[in-house]
């Protein structure tokens, strides 16, 4: 599986959390429209390495919906609630299907 778009689909994905909190749809969809080709199981191995990109370099934290405050979480334990709702919700995420980001600080 090659991930096309890498950087565009950081930069995108960063705009939106830079401004908001934002919910995973936004970056699901946005993988999906850079990749048509990718089925299901690679959407979900895409959207975790986007994730871990924007955890890790990015400064980007999981929001707890209760609160709306960030959770102190480390990136393997976001990308394992990430990866549970994909498959869970075993379809591409819309709009009120949870997990949103948010930037520290």
């Amino acid at each position: 599986m090659r991930l096309s778009n890498f950087d565009k689909i950081i930069d995108y994905s960063m705009s939106f959390i830079e401004d908001d909190y934002t919910e995973l749809w936004i970056i699901v969809n946005k993988i999906r429209d850079e990749n048509p080709e990718f089925n299901y199981d690679e959407l979900i191995k895409a959207t975790k390495m986007v994730v871990e990109e924007l955890v890790n370099t990015k400064n980007v934290l999981l929001l707890n919906e209760e609160t709306e405050k960030p959770m102190d979480l480390k990136a393997n334990e976001i990308l394992q609630l990430v990866e549970k709702k994909l498959v869970s919700l075993g379809r591409i995420p819309n709009i009120g299907d949870g997990i949103w980001f948010t930037k520290r600080g």
